[in-house]
């Protein structure tokens, strides 16, 4: 839900400041004829006055123009998110606490022998495989010392469990932890790399599973499930000092229009559609890795602000329990 915030005379001030409706279309190759053209002109336009109001409201963060803008909010989520609604499971996973003192800032999206660089989902509801992927690198990376790239793609055409409802998995949505839950794919069939499985590269389409052409790096297994710890910012700090987790969010328009800063909530949520991985924190924000490319925001990237009156924390950050995949016993023994 976009909440307009009442500044007067805010966009009248800033409208110089953003692209014509022809400049932006220009800008991004963007084309279309007659009802559809105007229905998104008015789409952006309608986003600029947001962007202008909120950037006149506050100093913390500002939003900007990108190839988002265009788009209603509505449109944006059910195009470039894609976490589905808990599907019913049962309890297939390990709960710990983490101990000891948090460290004053962590950033693990400096470290590049943990983390790869920033990948775009692009016009797919595939955030849940990107976020999956993306910490099982990271703690694989962490735990045994090599930093791979795998393959969303095998994820977005071979995961379908525990997803009843179609569209079940791809670009339809999913849930990362169902990835890595016992019974899920990577348990049983094991992680393979971007340039073994299928064109060798991420195609950002629904397609058939081609497993039988690729070795896994990751055996199946090798990962048993998931553990997660508990829904608060004090606990994900812990957990944040000795891996990068995976998170989910309601991502609205202050996140598809996010340009920089520490951004705050102004609406609060009791679900989730968005998953991405929570890579760092400092003195007043936590960092989050999202999947639409390093060109949006602060290089792929959006700071928030712990700060929130919502009983799920700031976009409903612990409606569900931040989790990283479990490896077995005996992979940790090799």
């Amino acid at each position: 839900m976009k909440v307009l915030l009442s500044v007067a005379g805010a966009f009248a001030v800033q409208a110089a400041d953003f692209p014509t409706w022809e400049e932006y279309k220009a800008e991004y190759g963007l084309s279309w004829n007659g009802d559809a053209d105007g229905a998104y002109g008015a789409s952006y336009a309608s986003n600029l006055e947001f962007v202008g109001a909120t950037n006149a409201a506050q100093s913390d963060f500002e939003l900007g123009v990108n190839r988002f803008t265009f788009l209603p909010e509505a449109e944006f989520i059910a195009t470039f998110t894609g976490e589905r609604a808990e599907a019913e499971e049962a309890a297939k996973f390990s709960s710990r606490s983490f101990a000891g003192v948090a460290a004053s800032d962590v950033d693990w999206s400096q470290v590049t022998t943990v983390v790869n660089p920033v990948k775009d989902q692009a016009s797919c509801g595939s955030c849940w495989a990107f976020a999956a992927v993306g910490a099982t690198e990271m703690s694989y990376a962490i735990d045994f010392g090599e930093l791979h790239d795998f393959a969303e793609q095998q994820l977005v055409d071979c995961e379908t469990n525990c997803l009843d409802d179609p569209p079940a998995g791809g670009c339809g949505g999913g849930l990362s932890r169902c990835a890595w839950q016992a019974g899920g794919y990577f348990p049983t069939k094991g992680v393979c790399l971007t340039k073994d499985y299928g064109k060798g590269s991420y195609e950002a389409i629904s397609g058939t599973c081609r497993d039988d052409g690729c070795t896994p790096v990751i055996k199946p297994g090798f990962i048993v499930g998931f553990v997660e710890t508990q829904k608060s910012f004090d606990d994900l700090k812990l957990a944040l000092n000795e891996r990068p987790m995976k998170v989910s969010v309601h991502a609205d328009s202050i996140w598809s229009l996010y340009k920089s800063g520490i951004a705050q909530e102004s609406t609060c949520y009791d679900g989730t559609n968005h998953a991405v991985i929570a890579v760092g924190y400092g003195s007043d924000y936590f960092k989050i890795r999202n999947s639409w490319g390093k060109l949006w925001s602060e290089g792929g990237h959006i700071r928030i602000s712990p700060e929130s009156t919502c009983s799920t924390g700031p976009w409903a950050i612990f409606y569900r329990t931040p989790v990283y995949p479990q490896w077995s016993a005996e992979a940790l023994t090799v």
